[in-house]
């Protein structure tokens, strides 16, 4: 069976219900472990819900809010901040994301009413105040 893109499922789970792995297998013409390696992808991101037990899926309400928003309500800029895992990939507005690095990447998002602006910055791992590694001492010398 041919692999799923993240775009094609986030297409067919737009409508902010719950939506069965079974039943987006079936309808995109994958295999179920397909769909589930997508669905478990876009969770990481946090662009959908999965229900791992339910084996269900649906989009985020963040993800809803950006899709539902309508021509007709006031004029309103979106700004956000999503944090794009190594191997991730997230779509915004029919532009996919890709994150082809080792690392975390924090993408930045300006939209008004049509993407206008990405900012890419590598994460940084915080240092862990309780690891074991003793700081380096300083070397005399003599």
């Amino acid at each position: 069976m041919p692999s799923m893109s993240a775009w094609k499922l986030l297409e067919t789970i737009d409508n902010g219900h719950w939506h069965s792995l079974e039943n987006l297998a079936e309808k995109l013409k994958v295999s179920i472990e397909n769909a589930a390696q997508t669905v478990m992808s876009l969770s990481e991101c946090g662009v959908v819900a999965y229900d791992e037990v339910a084996g269900k899926t649906k989009l985020s309400p963040w993800v809803l809010s950006f899709h539902n928003r309508g021509d007709g309500e006031e004029h309103k800029v979106a700004v956000c901040s999503i944090i794009l895992p190594p191997k991730g990939c997230v779509s915004i507005q029919s532009v996919l994301i890709s994150n082809f690095t080792q690392d975390a990447l924090e993408i930045g998002v300006r939209i008004d009413k049509k993407l206008k602006e990405i900012s890419i910055s590598k994460v940084k791992k915080p240092k862990n105040p309780f690891s074991s590694e003793a700081p380096p001492q300083p070397r005399s010398t003599f």
